[in-house]
């Protein structure tokens, strides 16, 4: 047998052939996305620098090279054989981890089969493993800190191939190399690599230790930083930055993607969805990752991935322009157009300036267009007089003359005037600094015509004739009137009405007929014609009287009357006997109206007291059904028959049993279990699962049921509470509440069987027919969630979870009181220790209250005294039942939507309540203000409720469905989040988050712009459902109303 040293030698020289046929695969590794730390095989020429070998007696790993693979250095080690105490260790230099979170260590190694060994003595003590060891530090060490005792083992390093005999060819020598990975996961700043060997025959060609990165990469203008892989099984959530010359888009989230400690980016697909940034104003998008300057002659006036845009008309600009900028002459008037328009110049003169009319006091002008508008089309113009003093024309137009014609008037006559026209633009008042140009007229007014004769005076002088004086015409030039013309008759068309002349200023009218009424009107005349005629007089020869001045300033006859006063006299009285049959009218129709509507009081009152006559209508026919349509569903609600309070029976609770299972015994009916077939299972429970199942009983047709069953396992406890809900629903029988069908005890597991209900919870199937139910429907479940309550409350039975969750509907749309999980007796309020826990309280007249010892309560359907004092009664049920009716005619939104339950309590206390909801009817919401009376005394009672749900049934105007403002405002300083985070966050919460792109291509991409939105908005975005429109109708109105819209965020139980 050859000595250890030449075995040692003997090898090296065989692993140096190895290492040649390892060159090329070694090299495919570098194409992997992965940062070296240290590779032995290219570090120095392979030359390991800074490793070490801790040699045992003077034996260890030996460095050795070869001109056949190049000059590199491989590490080998032959010491097989020794004791078990012998441990050859090669170390690495410190190695600086970087920001690596994990590191993959590398090994190429060939190893010596312990069967090569003949001698037993050797082959026992032989081994084919290393041990791969690791100190980690914050510093390079030295000395006592590098012993082998420091590193701790990170694994074993065994071959899975070995080999027993050398070959000396390569292609045989190739196959004999292992090449084996290791994780590490860093902890400190760097580390110690070690190899340990106890007696193995092992040859280290390489050792490479990398650590995995994800590479910076650029999508859709969102650019991820360069990012060391994590820890296995971790993932690092990188949040990208939008790239130079681009910013995040108004609303977006801000892009992420997930690196892999593989070095890969997860969620690309998700990134590259959507555009998350846009190219700033100026920069138009290149590619995916860069956008570029608009060069110049073009602009982009706005962030977004659009293109640049050639600059318009009479424009400029230089490099990454926002706007163009006007050429010299040029202008733009920012207030009334865009950046992106074309720029412009001022008008020049208006041309053919005419005079068309010349009258003495006034003038009509006309002209013709000018001859360039400027290359503009909202061409105005404005009329100066020149050197016209203190005179006070008028202009008609006055303002915003655009039309070629304009009338002057408080012209005085026979003076000469010069009128200047200038035509203006958008751009003349920014032009100021330039000549405007204008076109002038010259003219003289010709003299004056006589004014209106004033102070006209009818004095009657017979049944048949009157008299009539006025004053003298004023004239401003022609000298004074020369002749009068009295226009007189019944009428004042000239082909029925005589005109008479004179010069004097009085005529006598002869020939009139007594009872008649007669007109008159007078003008006068001058040298420069006719003046206007003056207002018509009426004249009535049915009374003889004083006479009166018509005119204000006339002389008066004290013998004579005054026919025109009596006219007047009589137009006042029959004026005043029409307005007293006026006022006769309205009060007839109010007090109509008024007794149709039932005199209607506030918040709802008089529709639950109504009278006999309206409950007998309601109530009569116990039989008849009010079947109410759906586009949709079939609707039919049980009989609105006669209510008959069930004293004669009481609730009694399951807890005063001593033993429970008697109560369930009395109360619930045994049901083999053979006769039930489970179909498939709905969903959990609190006990257990809830199933779909087919009781087939003996005798009955088979029907459909719902199955609770009680889980294997389920502690004492909640046995207890699955047998008590037995025992409470065993109880109840009302077509508004859930039947128990029976329990199955005798088996296992155990089961409650109730009635199925198709359409499942209320509030679920609200939200899923949203807009499709009609008022008229609405209301008529409601009456079937408040008679079940009604039912109830007679049994002297409160429920204290009344939710629209906690409603069940049948496939008739029948609604069903459920899940009695809270709810418990009510105690007699003529005092005494309660049952169940309870402790009466007396004296309000609420027929009893129960106290809660704690658990949780849905704050957000629990009146105040409940949720301050755990006080119970029906009153507080009462307060639950409003808020279903607000979750029910708002098509299952959540109440006070996304507030905390600190809020509500604190909104509730300072006298906020929830608004009407969309399309909701006066009359419902004034029903809901009832329940919610701070005072428990005033709420109405289930009974009173019942009634005026029948009444608004049975009177359809009742229900007329109308947008209302909310009574109160939402508290300003307690609510807060009152505006959402961004636009997606918005339709999100609507849950059409489908339309977010629709929003931002219609140029809407913040909250600041919804408001505004209208029905012709959003068919314009591509919104055909109607359902859809009014969901986001109604949520903006809420936000003009600074009303929130719901979230889906927790129910709110306070504990």
């Amino acid at each position: 047998m050859p000595s250890r040293h030449g075995m040692v030698h003997y090898y090296h020289s065989v692993f140096s052939l190895i290492i040649i046929i390892c060159i090329v695969s070694n090299r495919r590794s570098l194409a992997v996305q992965n940062e070296t730390l240290l590779d032995t095989y290219s570090d120095n020429d392979g030359k390991w620098a800074g490793w070490e070998s801790v040699l045992y007696n003077g034996l260890g790993w030996v460095s050795s090279n070869s001109p056949m693979v190049g000059g590199r250095f491989t590490y080998s080690v032959c010491q097989v054989g020794l004791n078990g105490s012998a441990v050859f260790m090669l170390r690495s230099p410190y190695i600086n981890a970087d920001d690596a979170k994990r590191v993959t260590v590398k090994l190429r190694f060939t190893s010596r089969s312990c069967t090569a060994y003949p001698n037993r003595e050797v082959y026992i003590r032989c081994k084919e493993t290393l041990d791969l060891m690791v100190l980690q530090s914050d510093r390079p060490l030295n000395g006592s800190d590098l012993h082998e005792s420091k590193f701790t083992k990170l694994s074993t390093v065994a071959p899975s191939i070995t080999f027993t005999t050398v070959s000396n060819n390569p292609e045989e020598l190739a196959k004999t190399v292992n090449t084996n990975y290791y994780t590490l996961d860093v902890v400190r700043k760097g580390f110690y690599i070690g190899l340990r060997d106890t007696g193995s025959c092992m040859a280290m060609m390489q050792v490479e230790i990398y650590y995995n990165y994800c590479p910076r990469v650029v999508l859709k203008l969102a650019e991820y930083a360069r990012t060391p892989s994590p820890t296995s099984g971790e993932l690092i959530r990188v949040n990208g930055s939008c790239a130079p010359n681009s910013q995040l888009m108004p609303g977006a989230a801000r892009p992420t993607l997930l690196c892999r400690h593989t070095g890969e980016w997860f969620g690309i697909d998700v990134a590259t969805a959507g555009d998350f940034c846009r190219c700033a104003a100026g920069y138009a998008k290149l590619n995916d990752s860069l956008c570029e300057a608009c060069p110049s002659g073009y602009f982009k006036p706005m962030a977004a991935n659009s293109p640049c845009r050639a600059c318009p008309e009479h424009t400029v600009s230089g490099s990454a322009a926002t706007q163009c900028d006007c050429q010299s002459g040029y202008y733009r008037n920012l207030a009334v157009d865009r950046p992106e328009t074309a720029c412009s110049k001022p008008p020049t003169a208006p041309k053919d300036a005419l005079v068309l009319e010349n009258n003495p006091n006034r003038v009509v002008l006309s002209w013709s267009p000018p001859e360039y508008t400027g290359g503009r089309n909202d061409t105005r113009y404005v009329v100066e007089c020149v050197d016209c003093g203190g005179a006070r024309l008028v202009y008609e137009p006055a303002s915003s003359l655009t039309d070629r014609q304009v009338t002057v008037r408080g012209l005085q006559p026979e003076t000469a005037y010069t009128f200047r026209i200038f035509a203006l633009n958008g751009v003349s008042e920014v032009a100021m600094a330039t000549k405007l140009a204008w076109k002038s007229v010259s003219l003289r007014t010709g003299a004056a015509t006589p004014s209106k004769p004033s102070s006209i005076t009818v004095k009657i002088e017979s049944s048949a004739s009157v008299r009539v004086s006025w004053s003298s015409s004023d004239t401003l030039g022609g000298g004074g009137a020369t002749e009068y013309e009295l226009k007189f008759g019944e009428q004042l068309d000239p082909t029925k009405s005589t005109s008479y002349y004179t010069a004097a200023d009085e005529y006598l009218l002869t020939g009139l007929t007594q009872g008649v009424t007669y007109m008159l009107q007078i003008r006068a005349r001058n040298s420069y014609g006719w003046g206007e005629f003056s207002d018509a007089v009426s004249i009535n020869t049915l009374i003889p009287s004083r006479p009166e001045n018509l005119g204000g300033t006339g002389a008066t006859d004290s013998g004579a009357g005054n026919g025109a006063g009596n006219g007047a006299n009589v137009n006042i009285i029959i004026g005043a006997v029409v307005a007293v049959l006026l006022c006769l009218v309205i009060v007839l129709t109010m007090i109509i109206l008024m007794s149709r509507r039932g005199h209607l009081l506030p918040f709802g009152r008089k529709l639950m007291t109504g009278d006999k006559a309206s409950q007998g209508g309601a109530n009569s026919g116990g039989a008849a059904s009010s079947a109410l349509d759906c586009n949709m569903l079939p609707y039919s609600n049980i009989p609105l028959g006669l209510h008959l309070p069930q004293h004669l029976k009481s609730y009694v609770d399951p807890h005063t049993y001593e033993d429970p299972s008697l109560a369930l015994q009395e109360f619930a009916k045994e049901i083999d279990a053979s006769w039930i077939a489970i179909e498939s299972v709905l969903g959990g429970g609190e006990f257990g699962d809830v199933c779909k199942g087919l009781l087939t009983a003996p005798g009955r047709e088979p029907q459909p049921v719902a199955v609770k069953t009680l889980k294997p396992g389920a502690s004492d406890k909640n046995k207890l509470d699955f047998l008590t809900e037995a025992s409470i629903m065993g109880q109840f029988d009302d077509p508004n509440v859930i039947y128990l069908e029976g329990v199955v005890t005798r088996s296992h597991p155990n089961m409650i069987v109730t009635e199925y209900m198709a359409n499942g919870s209320l509030d679920v199937f609200l939200r899923a027919h949203d807009g499709q139910l009609s008022c008229h429907q609405l209301v008529g479940m409601l009456r079937g969630v408040c008679s079940g309550m009604r039912y109830l409350s007679d049994l002297g039975y409160i429920h204290r979870d009344l939710a629209a969750r906690n409603i069940l509907v049948s496939q008739q749309l029948v609604c069903k009181v459920a899940d009695f999980g809270l709810s418990r007796e009510v105690v007699d309020n003529l005092g005494g220790n309660g049952v169940g826990g309870g402790t009466g309280v007396g004296g309000d007249g609420l027929g009893g209250t129960y106290t809660t010892r704690g658990g949780k309560i849905p704050i957000r359907w629990t009146a105040p005294e409940a949720i301050h004092f755990r006080k119970f009664t029906s009153a507080t049920d009462v307060w639950s039942f409003g808020i279903v009716m607000w979750e029910v005619m708002s098509f299952g939104e959540r109440p006070y939507w996304n507030w905390t339950n600190q809020d509500v309590i604190a909104a509730v206390e300072n006298g906020y309540r929830l608004p009407p909801p969309m399309d909701c009817p006066e009359s419902v919401h004034l029903l809901m203000l009832d329940c919610w009376k701070w005072d428990r005394t005033e709420r109405p009672k289930f009974p009173a409720l019942v009634r005026a749900l029948d009444r608004l049934l049975h009177q359809p105007e009742l229900l007329t469905c109308q947008r209302a403002r909310p009574i109160y405002e939402p508290p300003t300083q307690s609510i807060p989040g009152r505006r959402y985070a961004s636009l997606r966050q918005w339709l999100t919460n609507l849950r059409l988050e489908r339309y977010a792109d629709a929003f931002y291509q219609y140029g809407v991409h913040s909250m600041e712009l919804v408001p505004r939105l209208t029905s012709t908005d959003l068919a314009a975005m591509g919104i055909s459902s109607a359902a859809h429109q009014k969901r986001l109708l109604g949520a903006i109105e809420k936000l003009q109303l600074h009303v929130y819209e719901a979230t889906p965020y927790s129910d709110g139980y306070l504990v």
